[in-house]
């Protein structure tokens, strides 16, 4: 529980390194390792995820049988996460992510399990999906930070893959349940991060030598190059260190800000 890895502290991760305590510090592979069948279960719970969302969109069994194997696969094979993997302080990327996937495979599965539930079971199905979100979106912020996300990737997979699965018999409870426990955590997330922008301005400045302001135009370059490497994948992996990024001071500095922060709107634009 001492952990000062991040906000949160992130003990869950931290406690898993005592699987492995007895091969410390002699035996580093073991660690390696546990984080390898840790990335094979993200894995198949993604596997897991594509074919119930391939089931809600109402692909035929063989297809979704290949569509879920084929993103599993992609997934397990990607050369970009190497470096995640095998830098073992990773395992906090790769259990935030685990649980992130294994709340959204439950979450996709009790939802589309609504539309045969009788009116009078509507509330106790609510509560048991808004139980799983909870509890997952907890135990993957336990583990790192960026897990406080699971409720709005499930308001994405809302509005896409389960737009028209049925919601049961009671759509006005299912509406005001999604605007409670999807919207409130999304409108909580904006205003944290917005709050951070305002307050941690000037602290910033002294303690990474950039603003918020450039730190979020010079994002929109690395999500650009984020996409690029998911794309366009490259055997040989990019590290952990990435002290010769040069910052973006306006959407001209470099010209490649404005170029990226057009694809991202374009991006934004097209998916809707």
């Amino acid at each position: 529980m001492g952990g000062r890895a991040g906000p949160a502290g992130r003990p869950i991760s931290m406690a898993t390194f005592l699987l492995d305590r007895e091969a410390w510090p002699d035996d580093p592979a073991r660690f390696k390792r546990t984080n390898v069948l840790l990335h094979l279960l993200c894995g198949l719970l993604l596997g897991w995820l594509a074919l119930q969302c391939a089931r809600a969109l109402k692909l035929g069994a063989e297809r979704a049988s290949w569509l879920a194997t084929l993103a599993s696969g992609l997934w397990l094979l990607h050369p970009l996460w190497v470096s995640t993997t095998l830098y073992v302080v990773q395992r906090m990327t790769i259990l935030s992510a685990l649980f992130q996937l294994a709340g959204l495979t439950a979450y996709v599965a009790q939802r589309r399990r609504l539309a045969a539930v009788e009116a009078s079971q509507i509330p106790v199905r609510l509560t048991a999906l808004a139980a799983i979100l909870g509890s997952f979106t907890i135990l993957a912020f336990l583990c790192k930070e960026n897990g406080a996300l699971l409720p709005l990737l499930a308001l994405v997979l809302e509005v896409t893959v389960l737009r028209n699965v049925s919601v049961g018999p009671s759509p006005k409870w299912f509406r005001a349940w999604a605007l409670t426990v999807l919207g409130t955590p999304a409108i909580a997330i904006v205003g944290y991060l917005v709050h951070v922008a305002v307050t941690a301005g000037t602290q910033s400045i002294s303690y990474r030598g950039f603003t918020i302001a450039e730190r979020a135009l010079t994002e929109c370059r690395i999500l650009a190059q984020y996409l690029w490497a998911i794309i366009v994948p490259r055997l040989e992996t990019t590290g952990i260190y990435h002290d010769d990024v040069p910052v973006s001071t306006g959407l001209l500095h470099p010209p490649t800000t404005a170029a990226s922060l057009l694809l991202i709107v374009l991006l934004l634009i097209l998916a809707w």
